[in-house]
């Protein structure tokens, strides 16, 4: 029959002794009255060993939720978070797995993983500018030099997009914004959602490299391409050519 390992004095190094107290077991240095270190005996509660330094854990009540610390505590500081389902009401960290809680703050609220330290994960989650329709994150306006825009703060994952402001205005192909765009010949206007979009169209008090004159059918510059012997209407839609 193997012998109960005696632990030593943290404090001394001296072997440790059991002692009976007005509260029970309790270890103290056998090096006392010059060393006063002691150490409660707590029984095994059920709620397994701990793995940092082989006392049993115990259920410990916080202001927002329980969870299992050491008895060693405080010279062991482990603690271990108890998950029921309900802790999921707002997701699982995707990198290590702990549910997710709502964090409020000066700047906006956000989730943060429940196994902070060890784990640094956030999402923001400020509802300022309503819900993304797609995956159902917060969304954030973007200015950009040709005007505002929703995003999803999921981005990259989630590429949702909705313009608000326009600086050129809106593609009336697909609701997108109108850049800017300085061609070789001329200025005109482009959807910024180009290639999926393709919409373009040429606007005035721009002045081509040459004067070729204006189309006969639409009233707009004539302009050539290097290497072609073609000259082309600038407004998009139009295909009047002409050889040169």
């Amino acid at each position: 029959m193997t012998s109960e390992k005696i632990p030593e004095c943290p404090k001394c190094g001296s072997e440790l002794v059991k002692r009976n107290g007005k509260y029970g077991e309790f270890w103290g240095c056998s090096n006392y009255p010059e060393c006063k270190y002691t150490k409660k005996i707590y029984k095994d509660m059920g709620y397994g060993k701990c793995p940092v330094c082989d006392s049993p854990l115990r259920l410990i009540e916080g202001d927002n939720s329980e969870f299992l610390g050491c008895t060693d505590y405080p010279n062991c500081t482990y603690t271990k978070n108890i998950i029921n389902e309900d802790d999921y009401e707002y997701g699982e960290c995707p990198i290590c797995g702990s549910p997710l809680r709502l964090i409020e703050s000066t700047n906006g609220n956000f989730l943060g993983c429940t196994d902070y330290p060890d784990c640094t994960y956030t999402k923001n989650w400020n509802f300022e500018y309503g819900e993304c329709p797609k995956c159902g994150s917060p969304l954030r306006k973007i200015e950009t030099e040709i005007g505002t825009f929703l995003g999803c703060t999921e981005y990259p994952n989630c590429e949702y997009k909705k313009w608000i402001e326009f600086e050129h205005g809106e593609c009336p192909s697909c609701g997108s914004a109108l850049r800017l765009i300085e061609g070789q010949y001329s200025l005109f206007l482009g959807c910024s959602n180009y290639p999926n979009c393709r919409f373009t169209e040429n606007i005035g008090g721009w002045v081509p490299k040459k004067d070729y004159g204006n189309c006969p059918l639409c009233g707009h510059p004539l302009v050539k391409k290097e290497g072609v012997r073609m000259i082309f209407c600038s407004k998009a839609g139009c295909r009047y050519i002409r050889l040169w």
